[in-house]
C-alpha cells in the first residue's frame, strides 16, 4: 500500500509540475507531440492518469488525462506539448475518491473540520489493476520517435504499447 500511495503522489507531482501556473507556460525544448488511447477489454477508459517516465537518466516526465473516449495527449511542460523523443515505461491509474469528504464542497469540508477537528473521512482508491500504476511493476511502455507518435494501451493483458502511425 505504501508503494501505491508513493507512485500516486509521483503521478499527482508530475501532474501539478506539467500543468503549470500562471498565464503561460514555457515550452519544453525538443517535445514532440503525443496522443493516445487508453481501453481495458476493448472499452475506453474515462479519467485515467497516463505518465511517461523516461528510462533515460536526463529524460523528463510526461503525462495526460483520458477523456470519456479514452484518449489522452502528454503534457511535459505546456499544455499537450507532448514527449521529447526516447524510451519510457507508463504508468496508469485512475483514482476515485469516495466517502463522506468526496461529496462535500470546500464550504462544508471547512465546517466538518471546525466542528469535528479532523477533516471530513474520504478514501482514494485506484479503480485499475495496480500493476499499471507501479513504476517497477507496469508492463506498458512507449518509444517516442520524431514525427507522429500515437500510443494503443489494453490494460486487460497487453505486455506493451502498440504505436500506430
Amino acid at each position: 500500500m505504501k508503494c501505491l500511495f508513493q507512485e500516486i503522489l509521483v503521478a499527482v507531482m508530475v501532474i501539478g509540475a506539467v500543468s503549470g501556473c500562471g498565464p503561460r507556460s514555457p515550452k519544453a525544448e525538443g517535445v514532440v507531440p503525443v496522443a493516445g488511447v487508453v481501453t481495458s477489454g476493448g472499452k475506453p477508459v474515462a479519467g485515467a492518469t497516463v505518465t511517461f517516465y523516461p528510462d533515460s537518466p536526463d529524460g523528463r516526465a510526461a503525462a495526460g488525462t483520458t477523456d470519456a473516449h479514452g484518449k489522452f495527449r502528454l503534457t511535459t511542460l505546456s499544455a499537450d506539448d507532448g514527449a521529447k523523443p526516447g524510451t519510457y515505461k507508463v504508468m496508469v491509474s485512475k483514482i476515485e475518491v469516495t466517502g463522506v469528504g468526496a461529496t462535500m464542497s470546500q464550504d462544508e469540508q471547512y465546517k466538518y473540520l471546525e466542528q469535528h477537528g479532523s477533516p471530513p473521512p474520504a478514501e482514494s482508491k485506484n479503480v485499475l489493476p495496480e500493476l499499471y500504476a507501479n513504476l517497477t511493476s507496469t508492463p506498458l511502455t512507449a518509444t517516442v520517435k520524431d514525427g507522429g507518435n500515437d500510443f494503443q494501451f489494453d490494460l486487460n493483458g497487453g505486455t506493451g504499447a502498440v504505436s500506430t502511425p
